[in-house]
């Protein structure tokens, strides 16, 4: 029994990777496309469409029971957020951003390649 928990458990971290992967290059190149075709040249804006939209997504799926975040409740003081939480979202900004950029400079086939 617990051969096969264990083999359902690797294909389903197979599928979500592959789903990971398939979604993240698809997301690629749909921003390549936004960015150099579409008359929508907002590279940082572009950037913040997907994290909003991630998360709305996990706000909604949290409203509605399908996933369930942590029981436990992190108390936690203005400048311990400053130090920890805010440097954070600023390097995951300034990723986002510049990656968007960088689709100015490439071709789509750099990215197939990749």
């Amino acid at each position: 029994m617990k051969a096969a928990s264990t083999t359902s458990m690797v294909w389903s971290i197979v599928f979500y990777g592959a789903g990971y992967l398939a979604s993240a290059a698809g997301i690629i190149m749909l921003n390549k496309y936004i960015l150099s075709v579409t008359p929508f040249h907002f590279p940082i804006v572009l950037s913040s469409l997907g994290v909003a939209f991630g998360w709305v997504m996990t706000a909604l799926l949290y409203k509605f029971n399908v996933i369930e975040l942590g029981k436990d409740k992190f108390e936690m003081g203005l400048k311990e957020y400053v130090m920890v939480v805010s440097p954070i979202g600023f390097f995951q900004a300034t990723t986002l951003a510049a990656g968007n950029t960088a689709y100015f400079y490439l071709s789509l086939s750099f990215f197939a390649d990749v």
